[in-house]
Formats: C-alpha cells, structure tokens, sequence
C-alpha cells in the first residue's frame, strides 16, 4: 500500500477542475469544530470499503448513516452518486 502522501498527491484540486465535483471544500473539515477533512473522509471510507470488501450498496447505507450522526451543515457526500462524483 503507498504512503498518504501518495494519496494525496492523487487528490490534488487541478485533477478535478474540469469535472463537476465541488471542490472549494475538499480540504475544509466536514462540519464546524472538527478536524477531518472531507478529502480524509472519503479516504477513509473507500478504504473501509478496501479492507471489508464491500460493495458499493453497503457504502451508501454507510453514508446514510453518518448524515444522521454528523452535524446537519456538513459536506459529506449525501448519496453514493455523490461519493462517485470523487472517485
């Protein structure tokens, strides 16, 4: 596996410049007075699928379930649509 400075190096913002994905805030934490990012957080969550070799239905259920648990301001993506805009 590479190191995270790989990861983000793949995560740079000019690879998404041309797409429709948002990206003011891929480097902003997820909601207010925490300090994951949403670029952490997508990391986190394709490798949680990586490592538990889940399909992608699990991870949008997964996703459902952090929209209850994190604040109502956040920026996580809100459907499966939403995270392959990143990926």
């Amino acid at each position: 596996m590479g190191s995270d400075d790989d990861i983000f190096d793949q995560l740079k913002q000019a690879d998404y410049a041309s797409s429709d994905v948002n990206v003011t805030n891929l480097f902003d934490p997820i909601y207010e007075n925490v300090t994951i990012t949403l670029c952490g957080v997508l990391c986190a969550i394709m490798e949680f699928k990586r490592a538990c070799r889940l399909p992608f239905t699990t991870i949008g259920k997964l996703l459902e379930l952090l929209q209850l648990i994190c604040s109502p301001n956040n920026t996580l993506p809100q459907t499966l649509y939403d995270l392959k805009k990143f990926l």
